[in-house]
């Protein structure tokens, strides 16, 4: 049998070769921002291994937080660390007592702490004392090294979204990446 080899088909072959062979060779040699790229997403997976710190109150938007925060720890894999600020006013000193605040504490983070184990994720909770419940959130990630911290953005339907004195401390002081949710208008009216 004979083959009949025509210029044409020969030119075609010889870029249909040369194509899959470039393919090939970038599939083996990734250009420096394909490397860099997957580094970084490898790095933020390994960063992710700590807990993530959300804070507490229990309102009903503070329960949307729970929710949030359990299927979030989910996805991620990862321990969530309920926290619960006791806002020690300045009239008392710094490790004053408050037993009526810390029961309802720790009954808020009794109710979180089975909510999230519900859903099988690992959760702590943990009062923390402090003059300003921006720095009791701040001191609470340190302590855990924690990943993220997952805070609730409040908002009145008619007022622009503003940053309270807390949320404005943890942004500047937090150890970690910091994630911001806003409740739909229909849960704040």
């Amino acid at each position: 049998m004979e083959a009949n080899l025509s210029p044409v088909g020969l030119i075609i072959a010889i870029a249909f070769s040369g194509t899959v062979g470039s393919i090939l060779w970038w599939m083996l040699h990734p250009p420096v921002y394909v490397r860099v790229a997957l580094e970084t997403v490898a790095k933020g997976e390994e960063e992710m291994q700590g807990s993530i710190i959300v804070p507490i109150t229990g309102s009903p938007l503070s329960e949307k937080l729970l929710n949030i925060a359990t299927n979030f720890a989910q996805r991620l894999e990862v321990p969530l660390r309920f926290v619960y600020v006791m806002e020690i006013p300045l009239v008392l000193p710094p490790d004053a007592e408050m037993p009526e605040e810390r029961e309802k504490g720790e009954r808020i983070l009794l109710h979180a702490q089975v909510v999230a184990e519900k859903a099988g994720i690992i959760a702590k909770g943990k009062i923390v004392k402090a003059r300003l419940a921006g720095a009791g959130i701040v001191q609470a990630a340190r302590e855990d090294n924690a990943s993220m911290i997952l805070l609730l953005l409040s908002e009145h339907p008619d007022e622009e979204i503003t940053l309270g004195r807390s949320v404005r401390y943890v942004v500047r002081n937090a150890p970690c990446d910091v994630l911001f949710l806003k409740p739909s208008t229909k849960e704040v009216a």
